[in-house]
Parts: structure tokens; sequence; C-alpha cells
């Protein structure tokens, strides 16, 4: 049998035909990973650091695995990971997992480390995972730019398709070393007064106690003022002597006593006291305090280059009050009575 024309004709209006469909392919790509951060416990080249790292998944598919892989040339999934330079995540685990958690973790070679679990079901809404990876090698070299691509899987061993992928920018940076110096210190000066815990309030350096009677004690009171950033604190010494007129003197208490009208005495304490009403407590936010014999209200004493106060540890400033009375027997012999008293403070560095 042979074909006519008005055939061929035909097929070639039903080939034709066929062309108006148009054959479509479904493309299924993976959810982006939000609220993304890592922030490195050091970014020094070359450095085993920690890596703590932030992020919300946008599926809410069952998730069994992640995989983590740090890549030193794109942080695109489609492309090839080449590790960093001197970089390694061969001996990492994690000492934090929260939000999604209960993963086992694989490292599977330098650059690439597998999370694994029993596939789950991430809550809506997704809260916010954290994972902080311990023991990681930077890469080598300062001002590397690497990535972190990150990818989930509804598997349990990182297989199939990913739910989730995304990625995350790092670099490595030079170290900025800053040092300084913090030299000793001690702070210390004497006065009448000392307003504000300030010595640059200091008011004189003479005290003048008028005409002393064997029938009354007379008092009166200096202050000193110390801070220091000494490890072990400082000490303070009283240095000098009693009372003096020419050959004459007024007898130093050599042991503490109470002042006794009409009899020849001379001494101190640091402080606050009723018999007679005179000195103050240590005053200000640090923590110096009178020592031994000089720290007894209503006892007198003074003994050169005793130890009077002290503080063991750095200290912030702290004024000290120092009473004196002066006490004389009848028929003390006429004269000006002086003396000079220095105070010597040691820091204990």
């Amino acid at each position: 049998m042979k074909w006519h024309g008005a055939s061929v004709v035909l097929l070639l209006l039903i080939t034709a035909t066929s062309a108006l469909f148009v054959l479509t392919e479904q493309v299924v790509q993976a959810g982006d990973l939000s609220n993304r951060s890592l922030v490195l416990g050091t970014s020094k080249p070359s450095e085993t650091t920690s890596y703590d790292l932030n992020f919300q998944f946008v599926s809410t598919d069952p998730v069994g695995s992640i995989i983590f892989e740090f890549c030193g040339n794109s942080p695109l999934p489609e492309d090839p990971c080449i590790s960093p330079s001197g970089f390694d995540a061969s001996a990492t685990y994690t000492s934090t997992q929260t939000g999604e958690a209960g993963f086992l973790v694989t490292p599977t070679s330098s650059y690439e480390v597998l999370f694994s679990r029993t596939p789950s079901t991430v809550p809506v809404p997704p809260g916010v995972t954290n994972f902080v990876f311990e023991d990681i090698v930077n890469p080598d070299t300062s001002n590397t730019v690497y990535y972190l691509r990150i990818s989930t899987f509804s598997s349990s061993d990182g297989t199939g398709t990913p739910v989730d992928q995304s990625s995350l920018a790092l670099s490595t940076a030079e170290q900025l070393s800053l040092s300084t110096y913090v030299p000793p210190y001690l702070e210390f000066c004497v006065g009448v007064s000392i307003i504000g815990n300030d010595c640059g309030s200091i008011v004189s350096n003479q005290v003048d106690l008028g005409s002393i009677k064997d029938t009354t004690t007379s008092a009166t009171t200096t202050q000193f003022r110390g801070a220091t950033n000494a490890a072990n604190g400082y000490n303070v010494f009283v240095r000098g002597e009693t009372l003096r007129s020419g050959i004459n003197s007024i007898p130093a208490l050599l042991t503490p006593q109470a002042s006794s009208v009409g009899s020849g005495q001379f001494g101190i304490n640091l402080r606050a006291n009723t018999a007679p009403f005179v000195g103050a407590e240590p005053s200000g936010p640090g923590a110096v305090v009178p020592i031994g014999d000089y720290n007894v209200p209503n006892q007198y004493v003074f003994r050169s280059n005793d130890l009077i106060a002290r503080t063991t540890l750095p200290d912030f400033p702290s004024t000290v009050t120092v009473s004196y009375i002066v006490n004389i027997p009848e028929g003390q012999a006429v004269g000006k009575y002086s003396t000079t008293l220095t105070y010597i403070c040691t820091g204990n560095f």
C-alpha cells in the first residue's frame, strides 16, 4: 500500500500539536537557618579555642543529624569543601548543647563534624539552638577568611536531602598586644587635721597645748592618712621622745596607763576615749587598725620606734586620729616643754 500526501500532512499536524505540551521539573530547595552567629574564643592563628554557635531552624521537619563543614574556599554547599590551612576539628567535642540537643558528636575529618541522634521534630516556633565546640585549632595564617557550612538532615547519619542549609563567614586576625605597668605606690601624710580623708586638706603640723596645770589633764589630737597598693599593706611607726624643757622632762608612759591627774604622764593612743574625751576611731574605706597597746581606749603609752598601726592588704585611704594626754605633778619645773614626733609609714611590697 502506498501512503498519499494528505496522510503525511496529517502526521505533521499531530507532531506539531504534541510540541505544545510543556514538561516542568519541580526543584526542592533547603531552608535557610536564621539568627546565625558564631563567636570564637580567640581568632589567633593556630590557637586551640572554642566556637560558640547559635542559630534557629526554619523547617519543622524532623532533624536527626547535622553536618558542619569548615571550608577555606567557599560558603556554597554545591562547591567542594577545601579545609583551611592548619585548621583542625578532628578532636572537637561539645561542652554545651541547648535547644535542639542530644546529638552524638563525631568528627569525620579535620574539617567536617557530624552530629547524629534519633530523628526528632523541631517545635513550632523553633527556639535558639546553641552548640559550643571545644578544642578546635584555628587556621594557621592571619586574616584568613573561611566558612562554616551547616546542613541539617532528617536521617540520623547525614544522608539524604538537606532540610536546612546555611553558612557563616569567619576570619583569623592579627592579635593586638597591649601592656601597661602599674607602679607601686604608698601615700602617707600627717597633720593636725586632715579633712575629708584628703591629704591636700592638711591643717598645720604644730600643736600648742597652752599652759599645763597639775589639776587637769591636757589633751589634743593629730591625724595621719595612708593608702597603698602593696600586696601586704603598710605599717606606721612613731619615733621621738617625751616633752622636754632643757634638762627637765615629763615622763613618758612606757606601759599602758589611764590618765592620772597630778602624775607625770605623756602618752598616746589611736582610739576614741572618754577619760578624757579625746580622739576618734579610724575613718575611711581602708582597713588600717591600731596595734597592740595603742589600740586600747582610755589607756595611753609612748615608746619611740613602736609599731602603732598597720594593714595587711592593699588598702584604700584611711585617716587615723592620734590622741595625746599630758599630766604633770605639783612642782613640775617651769619651762616651755616641746617635742618633735616623726610618723614613719613603710609599705609591705
